[in-house]
């Protein structure tokens, strides 16, 4: 009845689907908390996974009535949460008054689920499990008299219990970018989060996969203009003289005169293969996501066999590889992408293989090749040699 208000776009107030991103801030008596409210449906799983790769903490939103309940896609962004480096998750049961408060299906669904996300490799301390009517407002803020047989928390101090994220800020910079404007007069505002460093005012900063070199001229949190911003801040930043098409969603920045970020030329990954109809080997071909950036990759080297329940090593450069196995495969970007490796940097450590509609594999990046060149000049600098050679 009231989820239209959370909807900006006039075509998700009309279908009531969340197509895009939006953010929202309020106050607990802890923390104050941005909601990132992601869209559910498969057809927007990009604009999903670039919500969830900013979170600290998971909500998953299933409902209580048994023809609108779909566990296999609570457990498939259960699965994103967990490849992205979400540590909490929060479960809720919504429209609980829909099912006159059923306490046997209240259970039902959060044995399947914590019997799901235990595989997955979730620690079951840091998953709650809430049956709330949205509605009503039953155990949203209060517990309510209505679920008497329920004894955990309300989603409001469920929110209060995760820890704040603790982001280095010692290490180089690393800036996701999640959406890209062009302000007529002034630059281009790039939006996104900080995972690692501190970005400053007068700063230079390298795009990748790009290359290109600009300064940054104005930071922006949601209220203020600042001159500094950390790990761990959703922020905005300007600069100019760039071309547009040289600076994308999904590219990540950092500081041109520390470590700055460099596209992947080629990178092992230990890989987790949940679900694929077929036997993969040397030269399977697909999309790979990592953070909140997509490109073809190919396997080129398959280099171990792993036991997945102890991570031992099982065989040599296995010739196949199928569902249910672990391995540490080579693979090679067929377009450019920027990674790094997981220990660290987890947020563009962690990758993904979709197949269809569900989540085929999972893994981590071991190690990473980097392509060894000169980062391209700024747009003006490109302009006043170009000039000056006349």
């Amino acid at each position: 009845k009231y989820t239209w208000v959370l909807e900006k776009l006039k075509t998700e107030r009309e279908t009531s689907n969340s197509t895009d991103l939006s953010l929202w801030n309020f106050r607990s008596p802890r923390h104050t908390v941005t909601i990132i409210d992601a869209p559910g449906h498969n057809c927007f799983i990009k604009n999903m996974v670039t919500g969830i790769s900013q979170a600290d903490c998971a909500i998953l939103i299933d409902s209580a009535g048994r023809e609108e309940f779909k566990a296999n896609v609570s457990q498939q962004y259960a699965d994103f949460a967990f490849t992205l480096g979400i540590k909490h998750l929060i479960f809720v049961v919504n429209k609980i008054d829909t099912i006159n408060y059923d306490e046997k299906r209240f259970r039902d669904y959060s044995n399947e689920m914590r019997l799901h996300v235990s595989k997955v490799g979730y620690n079951l301390n840091n998953a709650n499990f809430i049956p709330i009517s949205g509605l009503n407002g039953d155990n949203i803020l209060k517990l309510s008299p209505r679920t008497p047989w329920y004894k955990g928390p309300t989603l409001l101090q469920s929110l209060d219990t995760v820890p704040p994220s603790t982001n280095p800020i010692e290490m180089p910079l690393r800036f996701s970018i999640e959406n890209v404007m062009i302000i007529e007069g002034m630059g281009i505002m790039t939006l996104g989060k900080i995972e690692t460093g501190i970005m400053k005012t007068d700063m230079d900063v390298t795009f990748a996969p790009s290359g290109i070199t600009s300064k940054v001229l104005m930071i922006k949190n949601d209220t203020d203009t600042i001159t500094e911003a950390k790990a761990g801040d959703k922020i905005s930043f300007l600069v100019r003289e760039i071309p547009a098409s040289d600076i994308a969603v999904s590219n990540i920045v950092g500081d041109s005169n520390n470590s700055p970020p460099k596209p992947a030329l080629d990178f092992t990954v230990l890989i987790c293969i949940l679900d694929y109809p077929d036997e993969i080997g040397v030269g399977f071909t697909f999309s790979l996501n990592c953070n909140n950036a997509r490109a073809p990759c190919k396997f080129i080297e398959l280099l171990e066999k792993i036991d997945p329940r102890t991570g031992q090593v099982i065989g040599r450069n296995p010739s196949k590889i199928k569902s249910g196995d672990a391995a540490i495969v080579k693979m090679v970007p067929l377009n450019p992408i920027c990674v790094e490796v997981y220990s660290q940097y987890p947020y563009l450590g962690r990758i993904f293989i979709p197949n269809g509609e569900s989540n085929a594999i999972f893994g981590v990046i071991k190690s990473v090749t980097f392509k060894e060149k000169k980062p391209k000049t700024s747009f003006s600098e490109r302009l006043r040699k170009r000039f000056s050679n006349r």
